[in-house]
């Protein structure tokens, strides 16, 4: 009878003993299920925040100095709250919201006219095949303005239907470079590619290496990245030339360093400070000018300067420093309307 007792025992202890694992098990995993809830719904709602409410705080913003910083904090509480002169003024009539879905770290836009089809599918066919950008982590899209011709407009509709890389905007597009395009382009990158690390923004007559691009821009840290302009002289629209940012001779006032207009790369950090301080509703001829010196002078940005080569028949290769053999780019000459 003892032993039968003490075999009951030892059985209860062993059921207690399983019943207490249950439930501390049932408990671990309930704790983790509700922590694994907690971080989803903060996920969620950081998303959200971000997809609706760019800028977040600014990664670049304790170096500036305490004047700078005041007025980024302004036009940010100005921006959360829409006002009037701190919304973007255009409407996209073409968007692709999903392109940048697939973990894009480098995007480049390349304002085109709508009439430019043939640049577009040669850019398409050669350095930006969607093939490339398992290697590169690089994604092209062409950025262009409206137009009155009903039958162009649907052309570009058809071709944005069977490729998926058109931004259009509502603005009609500009025979020369003026800068609601590229303030199109900040909007376009912080709203819809806001992970990406580099915008680069290239000319139609600009082919790129790929994948040098790509190794280069992954491994820079500053702020912009392109051929610099001389010192003291304006280079605007494709041409270079002495005198003030107006283009008149007589002004003496030399515009800031800057970067040509053919092609030139700027980090997101950056693009978000510069995104706030544009003016929205007043456009500027100097669009390199401006959007690559002028504009971004108060936050003191570092710049990786590129250098530049000629060769023949008026092309010109661009590398960074010790590539003499691999050129990041090459600028040329293309038929079409500039963009």
């Amino acid at each position: 009878m003892a032993r039968l007792f003490s075999r009951f025992n030892m059985t209860n202890a062993v059921y207690m003993a399983l019943s207490r694992l249950r439930d501390s098990s049932t408990a671990a995993a309930v704790m983790v299920l509700s922590l694994m809830l907690a971080v989803t719904w903060v996920a969620v709602a950081a998303h959200l925040l971000h997809q609706y409410h760019f800028p977040p705080p600014l990664l670049r913003h304790q170096s500036y100095n305490k004047a700078v910083q005041d007025v980024l904090n302004r036009l940010r509480s100005e921006h959360l709250q829409n006002k009037s002169h701190t919304r973007f003024p255009f409407r996209y009539t073409i968007n692709e919201r999903e392109l940048c879905h697939d973990n894009v770290i480098i995007i480049n836009m390349v304002p085109v006219h709508p009439h430019q089809t043939e640049v577009r599918h040669f850019i398409r066919s050669t350095w930006a095949k969607p093939t490339l950008f398992r290697m590169s982590r690089m994604k092209t899209v062409f950025l262009m303005g409206s137009t009155a011709m009903a039958n162009m407009t649907r052309e570009v509709a058809r071709e944005s239907d069977t490729f998926h890389d058109i931004i259009q905007l509502d603005f009609e597009h500009p025979a020369d470079e003026m800068s609601h395009t590229t303030l199109s382009m900040l909007h376009w990158t912080l709203a819809y590619c806001p992970r990406a690390k580099w915008i680069l923004r290239t000319r139609a007559n600009v082919v790129v290496n790929t994948l040098a691009m790509s190794d280069f821009l992954l491994g820079s840290n500053e702020d912009f990245a392109c051929l610099m302009a001389e010192e003291g002289v304006s280079c605007r629209t494709g041409h270079c030339g002495g005198g003030g940012g107006n283009g008149d001779p007589s002004d003496q006032q030399s515009p800031p360093p800057h970067c040509t207009p053919h092609a030139y790369a700027l980090s997101t950090d950056i693009a978000r400070d510069l995104y706030l301080f544009a003016n929205k509703t007043h456009q500027h001829p100097d669009e390199n000018v401006f959007f690559t010196g002028t504009l971004p002078l108060p936050l003191q940005p570092t710049y990786h300067r590129l250098k530049s080569k000629q060769l023949q028949f008026g092309k010109t290769a661009i590398y960074k420093e010790g590539w003499s053999n691999l050129p990041l780019m090459t600028v040329g000459k293309i038929r079409g309307r500039a963009a």
